[in-house]
């Protein structure tokens, strides 16, 4: 904002918030490359990886309440 008040103080008499703007917008362009182009973290490796581990956690709290129930059986009985 200091160099678009030093381009006003000049005589450059353009919109302020068009500069602003066209840099923001800038700025958004670069992100979406680097995020969606760039460094795609959430492929389908990455998506593989997740499910296995899901599964796998799933897998063990099946075994814990399965050995729980095996190891208390008062509490079977409704």
């Amino acid at each position: 904002m200091f160099v678009e008040a030093v381009l006003l103080e000049m005589g450059f008499h353009i919109h302020w918030y068009i500069g602003i703007a066209s840099i923001w917008f800038f700025i958004l362009i670069l992100h979406f490359v680097k995020v969606y182009i760039k460094d795609r973290f959430m492929n389908k490796e990455w998506e593989n990886e997740q499910i296995e581990r899901l599964v796998s956690k799933q897998k063990n709290r099946i075994h814990q309440l399965e050995s729980k129930i095996q190891a208390d059986p008062t509490q079977n009985k409704s």
